[in-house]
């Protein structure tokens, strides 16, 4: 047999014909030109331009509209400067227009104290309910923290899935010690079909055929407990 008739038998039967390697040839890994370096470059700094574009127009934005206030702010304070000069002015030599236009000042400037007032108490009841929701927050997030430690404490402990009663979300250390305590010494796979007894909305019934939908883990577990006991 020639080398020709070989090679044709090594296409038919699959088989590397002689003298050719039986390894995969790996992919070269792939590299840039000069030219593609730039232009990537090129297109990362066009857009860091962009973006600092558009947040400079923004800072431009929101500073003329602010001056924009404060220009008409002062427009309206001339004007009413304008009034009550002239009010002043009217009343000057008329005894009873002056006490009537003085105590119409009187009035003005109690009412723009007031306000002042006002807005600063508005400010600080609004710092002291960001900061209350603050810290709200950071409890709820070293509640929860502190709950998962005890999940997986207490999962050790009694031999459950950890999994299984995160996903129960109960809301107290109680109930994480008495499911788990419910659910030690059963096989993993007994654990995930008691457990799915226990979730809400699963479909599953508890007792003579009650519906689960709506309640609390808490609550399906000790329905169930009870009605396995009444048994």
């Amino acid at each position: 047999m020639d080398g020709t008739e070989k090679q044709v038998d090594a296409l038919l039967t699959g088989q590397p014909s002689p003298g050719e390697s039986q390894e995969t040839p790996k992919p070269e890994a792939k590299t840039y030109t000069e030219q593609e370096v730039q232009k990537q470059i090129s297109d990362a700094l066009a857009k860091a331009g962009r973006d600092a574009k558009t947040l400079a127009d923004r800072e431009a934005s929101l500073t003329a509209q602010q001056g924009a206030i404060q220009a008409r702010e002062a427009e309206v304070a001339e004007i009413q400067r304008q009034v009550d000069e002239a009010e002043l002015e009217a009343a000057r030599y008329d005894p009873d227009k002056l006490r009537a236009y003085q105590a119409r000042q009187a009035e003005k400037h109690h009412r723009q104290s007031l306000e002042v007032e006002r807005r600063q108490l508005a400010k600080e009841k609004a710092e002291l309910d960001r900061s209350k929701a603050e810290h709200e927050a950071e409890l709820q997030a070293a509640r929860q923290a502190a709950m998962e430690a005890k999940v997986y404490e207490i999962a050790a402990k009694h031999e459950v899935n950890p999994a299984i009663l995160k996903d129960l979300k109960l809301t107290t250390v109680e109930q994480l010690e008495t499911v788990a305590k419910h659910l030690g010494g059963m096989t993993p796979k007994e654990q995930s079909a008691e457990a799915a007894k226990m979730t809400p909305d699963s479909g599953v019934t508890i007792g003579a055929g009650e519906s689960s939908e709506g309640k609390p883990s808490w609550q399906i577990f000790s329905d169930h407990i009870a009605n396995k006991k009444q048994k």
